[in-house]
């Protein structure tokens, strides 16, 4: 069961600190673009590259770490091998 409860707390940290690196992001890049520029896309990616790639890696990192434990407690409920 503790296994889950570390799961779950891995993919809500990952998702919460994915939405706390996208959304500065998107003002940051919205900030430098006139009104009707249809780049918008291409600074998101680049403001998410420069302003905040190590967040996005540790985040990535909670993702992998929390699902392998999610599926580690799955396994030791239904006692799979």
């Amino acid at each position: 069961m503790n296994n889950h409860i570390i799961g779950g707390i891995g993919i809500l940290m990952s998702i919460i600190l994915f939405g706390m690196t996208v959304i500065p992001s998107t003002v940051i890049s919205l900030s430098g673009v006139e009104r009707g520029n249809d780049q918008s896309l291409y600074l998101i990616g680049t403001a998410l590259f420069n302003n905040s790639f190590i967040p996005l890696i540790v985040s990535i990192v909670f993702l992998f770490v929390g699902i392998r434990y999610l599926i580690k407690g799955i396994k030791e409920y239904y006692n799979f091998s």
